[in-house]
């Protein structure tokens, strides 16, 4: 989470201290690399709504998911391209722990950390990452004991950098952080119970279709069950 703060607050100084080059940047990133049409869209998003809510855990939440997933009314529109300062800056867009490397020590120790495919990266409200990464990468335990204690790492983190390297850090208070990560956290469930798919998927011969061999397959019990700790999650934040 450190390292995720750090990768946000330095592109939000970028943002404040050289405005003319983040526009530039922006127009550089801001482009699908990936696309689907809405009918297409609208398939599939049909099809999770039902696969979720097959879920007698997860159907007692159906009226509130089907609410939020049908935000998106069609692929722009679920990248979310929204500029809702001051939490604007370049975000990953699919920051979870298999885009992550790690490093570790001769004692064995883990001591760094890069990130990598950037292919989705986009200058959006970067806080969209942090609902995915913890939600779809987290140990169970981890999540259900020390998600708020992530939260304030990574606030704590963002504003110290941000604060070194002389920004204006007045607008990033606690409060705005909690109130822009309600407004994009209800933007991601869709994106984790995708990846989801992603992840708990059996992979076969054929993966060349994506449509129908892994967003349109069906599900394994791996996947209901992290689906439906996502779900509670989402409805115990009050994202959902």
């Amino acid at each position: 989470m450190t390292k995720l703060a750090h990768f946000h607050a330095l592109g939000t100084a970028l943002k404040m201290k050289k405005p003319k080059l983040f526009e530039s940047v922006k127009k550089l990133i801001n482009t699908k690399s990936f696309g689907m049409k809405e009918e297409e869209f609208q398939q599939v998003l049909n099809y999770f709504i039902q696969i979720l809510c097959e879920d007698p855990r997860i159907n007692q939440y159906k009226d509130r998911v089907k609410k939020v997933l049908t935000r998106s009314k069609d692929y722009d529109s679920f990248l979310g391209f929204q500029d809702i300062e001051p939490w604007i800056s370049i975000g990953h867009g699919d920051f979870w722990k298999n885009n992550i490397l790690f490093h570790y020590a001769e004692n064995g120790k883990l001591d760094d950390v890069k990130f990598v495919d950037y292919q989705t990266a986009r200058v959006c409200n970067l806080l969209k990452d942090i609902p995915f990464f913890l939600c779809t990468s987290l140990e169970p335990s981890v999540a259900e004991n020390h998600f708020d204690e992530l939260l304030k790492i990574y606030h704590d983190k963002f504003v110290n950098v941000l604060a070194k390297i002389n920004c204006d850090v007045s607008s990033f208070t606690r409060k705005s952080f909690e109130e822009q990560l309600n407004r994009d956290a209800k933007d991601e469930l869709f994106h984790c119970v995708l990846a989801i798919k992603f992840i708990t998927v059996q992979v076969s011969e054929d993966m060349d279709d994506i449509m129908s061999a892994v967003l349109m397959s069906g599900v394994n019990q791996l996947y209901r069950d992290m689906s439906w700790r996502v779900v509670a999650k989402f409805a115990e934040k009050g994202w959902i």
